[in-house]
């Protein structure tokens, strides 16, 4: 039979492919408008809550001989106590110092840089965004019976940039960290039944220059590590949904491909790859596409979708299959595609906020977005049903926050890095350029924020006030929503021309004086503080214009719209009362005639909602037709 522990470790992989899965974007310098790099990451929270807190890592100097720790982190608040890393980390109250897994030798200099679960960007414009992946090898840290590692992801990112001026830089640190300390995912669960789909990591690093995509994953038997990186064209955008992108890879070209020295190796001993066969692809060697037996779509459609709607919007002329999916055994996708137009900012917010609009997936369409188009799908763990009944977009209800990290070469590092950033679900949150690589603080309500208890004091709080209330009438009230989004963000965008232009004018041969980094500080927490306040403004107005079903605009006469005709007909409004009423004797005798013209005069909705179910039929007899093709045992 199937014990206790097994069950239990499929509902936290049920739970996880909705919403502990996160997305990276990333953009080459010559395929943006301006000349910049830039990376997307959004956030999406496992079962736990998270630490919502923007800490600033001060740069130290330190004395020969010393040692860093490395420490073990959580995810709820507060996600590290140690007095030793920054202000904001310090133990307050009863707090304890987090559990420390081992110690490396500490480098004399390290750089400053903005932290959250992992490290985000550093002063010299180094940043990096991360999508947890799956592999083949678990891994656990030392502090676990058995365990054989030390490092984590989220202390690999944070020493890469306590101690790296470029991207290159910090996937060499990464990488020669984890072979050297060893590798584990924090989320890979427990021995008994590791969560395979969550054993490994991925990374876009990227400076002013370049990005990498960084794949990195346990050494056999749980021991060191085995990692590839893939340097970006600078011309190209690619994406990360939880899967590896890396294939085939000419390890004799480290400009463009680097990896772990027992990388080929490897996956000879492991049995993962017979060079006989073919030449050595990191995808088909080493990632796990998913536990079959479960029934889990989560791959390849989970991770395969979010992939071709990335790529098809940038590439339309390509024609990706989105039907592919993601598979380890051959490359659905491109690495990256030739973007037809320069990427914009606005374009990439976009992006995190997408449910498959104007797509044959559109969420917001069909019987589950309800009567008023509402794509929110919540996390469902039922037994003996599929873990992944739906689409899974890019912007999902579980989003604690996600980001536009900027990197610009021909400005002083002081302006040339910057954040978009938004706490909460990306489509009901706005943006706002809260801070810089050289900036040290931000608003209190960046900081000042807990998951578990309401305050209006917090953004992450407007945000989800907004989230929520939108789930009522989506399709009227999320245009709202997006007008104010495009209001703000067009602010910020004309507020940052201005103001680094007149810190421009304090600086000299791309160095900057404090004069100029204060600046940046008072007018970006102003700026920050204005936009919290407008988000909590228009939380506020929505709860009055949507009470109670109506709509109401000003003082006056109310809309009453109700619900919309196509699910007044499916939902069984056009069939009341039936047979639960007898009509007494005087009963006007039109009034079955009028049902009946009103049934005549929707026969034309009926009959869609026939063709949709037709079209259901006729798409699992396809589907079954062609589970005997490559992709069919996956689709069918």
């Amino acid at each position: 039979g199937i014990n206790a522990e097994y069950m239990g470790s499929l509902a936290v992989l049920f739970y996880a492919e909705l919403c502990s899965a996160c997305t990276i974007i990333a953009v080459g310098k010559k395929a943006t408008i301006d000349g910049s790099v830039m990376i997307v990451h959004t956030d999406d929270s496992g079962p736990n809550t998270d630490d919502l807190r923007l800490v600033r890592v001060p740069a130290r100097d330190w004395p020969e001989g010393a040692r860093r720790p490395v420490y073990k982190l959580d995810d709820p608040y507060p996600r590290l106590v140690a007095a030793d890393r920054a202000d904001g980390y310090k133990p307050v109250g009863n707090q304890t110092t987090s559990p420390i897994l081992g110690h490396i030798p500490q480098v004399r200099h390290t750089y400053a840089y903005w932290d959250q679960d992992y490290g985000l960007m550093n002063e010299h414009q180094v940043m990096i965004a991360e999508s947890t992946t799956s592999a083949k090898i678990p891994s656990f840290p030392v502090s676990m019976e058995g365990g054989k590692a030390m490092f984590a992801i989220d202390e690999l990112t944070k020493v890469a940039l306590e101690r790296c001026r470029t991207a290159l830089c910090a996937v060499q640190t990464i990488g020669n960290l984890s072979s050297e300390y060893g590798f584990f995912s924090d989320a890979v669960g427990n021995m008994t039944v590791p969560l395979l789909v969550d054993a490994s990591e991925t990374l876009a690093i990227a400076d002013t220059e370049e990005v990498w995509v960084m794949h990195v994953m346990a050494g056999p038997g749980g021991e060191g590590s085995i990692w590839a990186a893939q340097r970006l064209d600078d011309n190209a955008v690619t994406v990360v949904a939880n899967g590896y992108t890396i294939r085939q890879m000419d390890l004799d070209d480290p400009k463009r491909f680097l990896g772990s020295a027992n990388i080929r190796s490897a996956a000879v001993e492991l049995g993962f790859w017979n060079p006989e066969e073919g030449p050595f692809d990191f995808s088909a060697a080493y990632m796990f596409d998913g536990d079959k037996a479960t029934g889990s779509l989560f791959f390849p459609l989970g991770v395969g979708r979010r992939v071709w709607r990335v790529l098809d919007h940038f590439a339309p002329w390509l024609h990706l299959d989105p039907r592919l999916g993601s598979v380890s055994d051959r490359p659905s996708y491109p690495f990256s595609v030739v973007p037809d137009h320069p990427v914009t900012v606005e374009e990439l917010t976009s992006l995190m906020r997408d449910h498959y609009e104007g797509t044959p997936f559109d969420m917001t369409k069909g019987f589950a977005a309800g009567p008023f188009g509402n794509p929110t799908i919540w996390a469902t763990t039922r037994a003996g049903l599929p873990s992944l009944g739906y689409e899974r977009p890019i912007s999902v209800f579980c989003t604690t926050f996600s980001f536009v990290a900027i990197a610009r070469g021909w400005l002083p590092n002081e302006i040339g890095g910057v954040v978009w950033y938004g706490q909460g679900v990306a489509s009901s949150t706005v943006y706002v350029p809260v801070l810089y690589a050289s900036t040290s603080v931000v608003p209190r309500s960046y900081v000042d924020c807990l998951q578990s208890e309401f305050s209006m004091e917090c953004s992450w709080w407007a945000t989800t006030l907004i989230g929520n209330m939108v789930q009522l009438r989506y399709d009227a009230m999320i245009e709202d929503v997006r007008a104010e989004q495009r209001r703000l963000e067009g602010e910020s965008a004309k507020f940052l021309q201005a103001l680094e232009a007149k810190a421009l004018k304090l600086c000299h041969n791309k160095r900057c004086p404090r004069e100029a980094v204060e600046l940046l500080e008072k007018a970006t927490v102003e700026h920050a503080e204005y936009n919290v306040e407008q988000w909590w403004n228009l939380a506020w107005h929505l709860v009055a214009k949507y009470a109670n079903g109506f709509i109401t605009n000003g003082e006056g006469a109310i809309e009453k719209p109700g619900y919309p005709r196509d699910w007044l007909l499916i939902s069984g409004f056009a069939d009341y009362p039936g047979d639960t009423f007898i009509r007494p004797p005087g009963f006007p005798s039109d009034a079955a005639q009028q049902l009946g013209e009103h049934v005549a005069q929707n026969w034309v909705g009926y009959g869609s909602l026939l063709v949709v179910i037709a079209g259901a039929v006729a798409g699992a007899v396809y589907y079954r037709r062609t589970a005997g093709s490559a992709y069919g045992p996956l689709l069918g």
